[in-house]
């Protein structure tokens, strides 16, 4: 399932991403799990990833600026987790 989420966001163009909040937030814990050793993710987009995830464990929803902005950063760094776990 992960697997069609990340590929999904990797081919989709960023106006045509449709991940609903749970799909966000399961690909944002999958990105930060799998992060390469010599990833290039900012301190605060890590920090921020997290922040949101938990909100939404906390609250069961995103709002649309948290939903926004997690697909952004999504799209924007996906290509930096470790794809040796994928062999």
């Amino acid at each position: 399932m992960i697997d069609n989420l990340v590929y999904l966001l990797e081919i989709t163009d960023l106006d045509h991403i449709d991940l609903n909040d749970s799909q966000l937030c399961k690909v944002g814990i999958h990105l930060i799990n799998h992060l390469r050793d010599n990833h290039e993710v900012p301190g605060r987009v890590y920090n921020q990833i997290l922040g949101i995830c938990q909100w939404y464990k906390e609250h069961h929803t995103l709002t649309d600026k948290q939903r926004t902005w997690m697909t952004y950063n999504l799209k924007e760094y996906i290509s930096q987790r470790d794809f040796m776990y994928e062999v």
